[in-house]
């Protein structure tokens, strides 16, 4: 039996080609329409209840492809109860770390309605 590792290279991107920035209309408008493509898919309610604990890997190390990540255990349950609290008390600041609970769940629901 052959072993073959992988090597990951660093590879150098011409930033005249690729731009890795967004303004926030863009952004809105492309969450308009994956909001509209998830309403149109599927009821008023997802259930993602089987799916629970979760693996992420943190920034900045999830950038970084010339090491192995530590993995972070994260829970939906958590997240959710936690974005939540944001509809509950008006006057609660919406943290950064909140856009990290967004994406897991947003990510969980992709998983159900269109698993790899």
């Amino acid at each position: 039996m052959m072993i073959m590792k992988k090597t990951v290279e660093k590879k150098t991107v011409d930033s005249q080609k690729v731009d890795l920035n967004i303004n926030l209309c863009e952004l809105q408008l492309i969450w308009e329409i994956l909001f509209n493509k998830l309403s149109g898919a599927t009821n008023k309610k997802i259930t993602i209840g089987d799916l629970d604990m979760y693996w992420s890997v943190r920034a900045p190390e999830c950038y970084d492809m010339m090491r192995k990540p530590n993995l972070v255990v994260g829970s939906l349950r958590d997240d959710i109860d936690e974005l939540r609290k944001l509809l509950e008390d008006k006057d609660r600041p919406a943290a950064f770390i909140n856009l990290d609970r967004f994406a897991a769940v947003l990510y969980a629901i992709s998983q159900k309605l269109n698993p790899l």
